[in-house]
């Protein structure tokens, strides 16, 4: 749940940053970095993928893990 927090609050403050650029001082810009303190993209996978792993039946994983990445690489390009 962390990397997904910090994923929400990364994005709330690009949309800051870019509505207000001229009236915010610069170092606001830092606060873009909140995602790698609540651990990334590379926590965000490794929970997902362990969650999965351990939920499903060995032999449905593969399926589920193409399923998965299938979902993940259609919801970035939304």
């Amino acid at each position: 749940m962390f990397p997904i927090i910090g994923s929400l609050v990364y994005q709330s403050m690009s949309v800051i940053n870019y509505s207000f650029i001229n009236e915010l001082p610069i170092e606001f810009f830092y606060m873009e970095n909140i995602a790698g303190i609540f651990g990334g993209y590379a926590v965000y996978y490794m929970g997902i993928y362990s969650y999965c792993t351990t939920v499903t039946t060995s032999d449905d994983r593969a399926r589920r893990l193409a399923r998965l990445d299938g979902v993940d690489v259609i919801s970035n390009i939304i």
